[in-house]
């Protein structure tokens, strides 16, 4: 009899219990809570501020070790650079590498982005060696140094070492080779990883767990007073929208001139902030992103906002050298990439329905709060936020039984890969490299590990497949933001366990439904800036006042003319809404209304009758006089303009006529029209001076 087995019954043959036990004991203490370790401290000076100016680094960045510089911004990498060792720097960003080399002259940048045949050159004959490499290309880097200068007492100094388990979502191929490539060669090394933001000691790249951790102890610390703000909406909406909504407030108070400084919103979401400026449709030139110039976040600009905003690095300013008012910033320019605008406002944006904003206070979040280097607004911050990721929202005990679940898959992949013929295993490996593994086939636990092994023809190198260790810190620290820093009372305490930052407890901020950002809430706004440039003499007004006056007159001449026929105190009538606003400007004047009646009396008095080519003749001819061009005369109009007025349609000599009959007048309409059936009144009493060629004052021409 023939039975058909399940797959998972064929992989359970290849599950090893002992190993299992050892992955869940794992998994059980990355969940108990322990005691970090104490650090050596390198206690600095009274006066020192930089790295170079510790005495007792004597010039030189600590060997083998985690070191917590602690503040930002302190000059690591500078004091690696310009001191006298051989040192390889390890960074995760290409931006960083690009930073770095228009500094020093004498850095050599070894990357994809970079002529890696020219810096071959310069790596062969540089010394003291000094270099910059991304993950991806540090194993590459440290072969060529192998063959061609040895490793023995080399430098290394993986910068942003936090990054290792912030990034590790999408890059953890390229952070496995580079760590592994380390671990390959860690006698010959000297190795340190350098953050102000160590993750804590369970979530530190594995392999290093004999490295002691080694602390900075400034004299002078200024903490950041950050502000923990959850917006909420007094009408019930979705949460989500309620820190859109706070964030289009401020951008309106900012724009109309009620709000101090220029803003800068950490959102790491390109999506995010395009779903904001495709609503408000703020003039480009008051708005940067600062992202990856990618053909995807350009598209996802292009689809969202009506304008193409500037994409540019977070220290980039407009034509006219000013900073963005308006400024959106990803993670690129989270770290390693300082702005020294003085007006600057650090606004850091959670959203609980976006995962890829919920990012960690003590890493991530912590780097951009110190982005603003030289603004008077540097020492606070404000952080909006809406605790709870409820898609990704899991009991611990729920979690880490579905994770010992995949763990024991992996493990099956694992000894089943592993167990086959050399040939076969290498096509797996490659497969696997390539993405080229099924999905039933596969797991994120998976990884591919190297060992030399001598043999009778030298070292050999071979590969085998594991289980990714990394990947289950990653799995934990996931769960950890989304389930627990960001809980209604995690996120303050969280913060407050940073040694610069003091946070304050969950601040609620009630957002009006008036303040809901709109089309009208920019169109509010771009009239509340009109109005104050109009106050100001031409000659004093800056060459961004003047363009956008410029475009009020080419794109939105509503509001001009607006202006001119109601006035400032009209605008606040009507509320600043465009619908009120243009429906104003398809009102009859109230000139045309005085003076049809008048005109028509030589061919329309009581009893008689006219055609309608003749009224509509008499009507147009009016029009015309005060440039009134938004509608043609029609007859039908005439009830509008002189309400003292009935038509009646009838015939006379096979003709289509109408006759008019006058009526008294009601009060209201003396009020409306100013005179009484038949009154003749002078038109220049009433109206400024028409001009042929601007039609009446201009307000009324298209």
């Amino acid at each position: 009899m023939k039975v058909k087995i399940s797959k998972e019954a064929l992989l359970e043959q290849f599950v090893d219990e002992q190993q299992c036990e050892y992955y869940y004991n794992y998994i059980d203490k990355l969940f108990e809570e322990e005691d970090e370790p104490e650090a050596e401290e390198i206690e600095a000076g009274e006066n020192d501020v930089w790295l170079k100016q510790v005495k007792k680094l004597d010039g030189k960045i600590p060997a083998n070790c985690f070191l917590d510089k602690v503040r930002p911004g302190c000059g690591a990498t500078t004091l690696a650079i310009t001191n006298e060792q051989d040192v390889v720097i390890v960074s995760p960003y290409n931006s960083l590498l690009e930073n770095k080399k228009g500094q020093h002259e004498n850095l050599i940048c070894y990357s994809s982005e970079y002529n890696r045949g020219e810096a071959k050159i310069g790596l062969e004959r540089r010394t003291p060696l000094k270099v910059m490499v991304t993950y991806d290309s540090t194993s590459e880097l440290l072969d060529f140094l192998k063959r061609k200068r040895g490793l023995q007492g080399l430098n290394v100094l993986v910068d942003e070492a936090h990054d290792l388990l912030t990034e590790y979502d999408y890059r953890d191929k390229a952070i496995n080779r580079m760590l592994e490539s380390l671990l390959e060669h860690k006698k010959e090394l000297n190795i340190t990883f350098v953050s102000a933001t160590l993750p804590p000691i369970k979530l530190l790249p594995k392999g290093f767990e004999d490295f002691p951790i080694k602390r900075v102890a400034w004299k002078k610390i200024t903490p950041v007073k950050l502000d923990v703000v959850v917006p909420e909406m007094y009408k019930k909406r979705k949460s989500f929208s309620a820190v859109k909504h706070a964030i289009a407030k401020r951008i309106r108070r900012r724009l109309e001139g009620k709000m101090e400084g220029n803003l800068y919103f950490f959102c790491n979401s390109v999506s995010y902030a395009a779903s904001i400026l495709g609503k408000l449709d703020i003039k480009q030139e008051d708005v940067k992103m600062c992202c990856a110039d990618t053909l995807d976040n350009r598209n996802k600009l292009d689809r969202k906002c009506r304008k193409k905003y500037t994409l540019a690095p977070i220290d980039a300013k407009r034509e006219d050298g000013t900073y963005y008012p308006v400024n959106f910033i990803t993670t690129k320019y989270y770290e390693g990439a300082d702005c020294y605008d003085p007006e600057g406002k650090a606004i850091l944006v959670s959203e609980n329905t976006k995962q890829n904003t919920m990012l960690d206070v003590s890493t991530k979040f912590a780097q951009a709060l110190f982005r603003l280097r030289k603004s008077k607004y540097r020492h606070e911050a404000t952080h909006l936020a809406y605790p709870g990721y409820h898609m990704n929202v899991q009991p611990k005990e729920i979690f880490t039984a579905g994770l010992k679940k995949d763990i024991r898959k992996t493990i099956a992949f694992v000894n089943r890969y592993n167990s086959l013929p050399e040939r076969e295993l290498g096509r797996m490996l490659e497969k696997f490299e390539n993405h080229l593994l099924g999905e039933e086939q596969t797991s994120r636990y998976l990884t591919v590990r190297r060992q030399e092994i001598e043999s009778e023809t030298g070292i050999e190198i071979k590969e085998y497949f594991a289980v990714n260790e990394s990947a289950i810190q990653y799995a934990y620290y996931a769960w950890h933001i989304a389930n627990e820093v960001f809980s209604p009372c995690g996120l303050s305490s969280y913060y407050n366990k940073l040694r610069m930052v003091e946070a304050t407890d969950l601040q609620q901020e009630l957002i009006e439904s008036k303040e809901m950002f709109s089309k009208t809430l920019a169109y509010k706004s771009r009239i509340r800036q009109f109005l104050l440039i109009t106050d100001k003499p031409e000659e004093d007004r800056t060459e961004t006042e003047k363009a956008f006056m410029l475009d009020i007159m080419t794109e939105h001449r509503e509001i001009m003319d607006f202006y001119h026929l109601k006035g400032k105190d009209g605008f606040e009538k009507v509320r600043y809404r465009k619908k009120a606003v243009m429906e104003a400007l398809q009102e009859i004047p109230i000139g045309i209304k005085q003076q049809l009646l008048p005109m028509l009396k030589p061919i329309l008095v009581n009893g008689s009758y006219a055609t309608k080519k003749e009224i509509k003749r008499v009507m147009q001819e009016l029009f015309d006089k005060y440039g009134y061009k938004k509608n043609k005369a029609k007859v039908t109009m005439l009830k509008e303009i002189c309400p003292q007025v009935e038509l009646k349609r009838t015939t006379k000599d096979n003709k289509e006529v109408f006759v008019i009959e006058e009526k008294a007048p009601e009060e209201n309409d003396r009020e409306e029209i100013g005179l009484v059936a038949g009154q003749y009144v002078d038109i220049d009493e009433v109206l400024p001076p028409f001009d042929p060629l601007e039609g009446y004052g201009g307000y009324f021409s298209e």
